[in-house]
């Protein structure tokens, strides 16, 4: 089965994959997002991808030499069961082909997927896996397709509740972490949420990729085209472990990882996938030990959305994170009977957005020019008010002092 060749591979060239893999990075797709409002409070956002290709480093057929997913999503499904099942699985995993390294195009990986024999078999095991026709790849299914229905706060009866999420899939609350405050809903999709307060200090927003809510932190005010808004910002509190945040205490799970990373295999079907933020920024130090080539740093690495405080939109974005595989021995399997214990990168998505000429426009005339007006008319009204005080009060003080200056006259009684 020449397993001990795919692991000397997998030791040797953990580099060169990091390299070619990040720099897949730079192949850039445009995003198109359709809402559609179903009834008041309810939407779909169809997301839709498309290469560009004029503005990428290669080809959507450019090769990769990555580890194979599927094949460490089995593996990590087979751990509760007894060694003959795993020995008798790991012998059909050699017979069907499965190695610990496989060699794809892009766009196999990204959104077109390639065929594998486990993932055609995996519903047999996991019903709820969304596979389709034996196809993986890690973007599968998640072209031109929604990521569910929103029930939001339509901000009718308060401002404060604009868009603020109540359902997702008809379900109030996700059932993934082991708290009831990890599984709750909070905040908005982080693209539009209420006005925020005058001395607001954190912004809470929840999309599903994350598998929760996350919460940044305000930094400062940046300006966009004349458009000014609060920076929030991640933190190394954001993927902290529960010994070192105690909030995200109910985030930890069994994998008791070192801080700075986020487990989400409850949300991906028992797969060892893990979120980190990009090169493992904010993370542990001994994550950087287990591969070579990543260098974190702020300007590249964070994580920031800027929202424009009277409206509530967010104006600017960066949305930066990393899915990593987690790998281990798992005795029985002969595919992995070698590998040392790692966090191995994936891939890392920068998602971003930003201010166009035109909405910045529509910022200054439609909100910053009326606000100013009606600041303008209360200051004028004020002024009115204050000259109007003060000219009373100078007559009273003038009439008093006439007062005085004229005697009055003698009082005279008579019978």
């Amino acid at each position: 089965m020449k397993t001990r060749r795919d692991e000397e591979i997998f030791l040797r060239q953990k580099l060169l994959m990091q390299k070619l893999w990040f720099l897949s990075r730079t192949n850039m797709f445009t995003h198109k997002k359709t809402v559609t409002c179903l009834s008041v409070g309810a939407l779909l956002e169809i997301r839709t991808f498309v290469f560009l290709r004029n503005e990428s480093v290669g080809s959507q057929d450019d090769m990769i030499i990555t580890l194979n997913a599927p094949l460490l999503l089995a593996a990590n499904f087979l751990k509760g069961y007894d060694l003959p099942v795993r020995l008798a699985a790991s012998l059909a995993f050699g017979i069907a082909g499965e190695r610990l390294i496989v060699k794809k195009s892009i766009k196999q990986l990204a959104f077109d997927g390639y065929k594998d024999i486990i993932i055609l078999l995996s519903p047999i095991l996991k019903r709820d896996i969304p596979f389709k026709n034996g196809l993986f790849a890690w973007l599968y299914g998640k072209n031109d397709t929604n990521d569910g229905l929103y029930t939001v706060f339509t901000g009718e009866d308060s401002l404060d509740k604009l868009n603020i999420i109540n359902m997702w899939n008809g379900k109030d609350s996700l059932n993934f972490w082991k708290g009831k405050s990890c599984n709750m809903f909070n905040g908005s999709n982080a693209e539009i949420g209420p006005p925020l307060k005058t001395y607001q200090t954190t912004y809470t927003f929840f999309q599903s990729i994350f598998c929760r809510s996350i919460t940044l932190d305000y930094t400062e005010d940046v300006e966009h085209l004349g458009v000014t808004s609060k920076r929030f910002m991640t933190s190394n509190m954001t993927f902290a472990n529960g010994t070192l945040n105690p909030v995200n205490a109910c985030f930890d799970t069994k994998m008791k990882l070192p801080s700075g990373v986020q487990d989400i295999s409850s949300c991906q079907y028992d797969a060892p996938v893990v979120l980190s933020f990009p090169h493992f920024y904010f993370a542990d130090p001994v994550y950087l030990k287990g591969v070579s080539g990543l260098k974190p740093n702020a300007s590249q690495h964070s994580f920031h959305i800027d929202v424009e405080p009277n409206t509530g939109f967010s104006i600017d974005a960066a949305v930066r994170f990393q899915v990593n595989l987690y790998v281990q021995r798992i005795f029985g399997i002969s595919q992995l009977q070698n590998v040392p214990t790692v966090m191995f990168p994936i891939f890392w998505a920068d998602l971003t957005f930003s201010l166009t000429d035109e909405l910045a426009d529509i910022f200054k005339t439609k909100v910053y020019l009326p606000k100013n007006a009606a600041m303008g008319s209360m200051f004028g009204m004020m002024g009115v008010g204050a000259l109007i005080c003060i000219v009373t009060v100078g007559y009273s003080c003038w009439v008093k002092k006439q007062d005085k200056k004229i005697s009055p006259p003698p009082v005279f009684v008579t019978r």
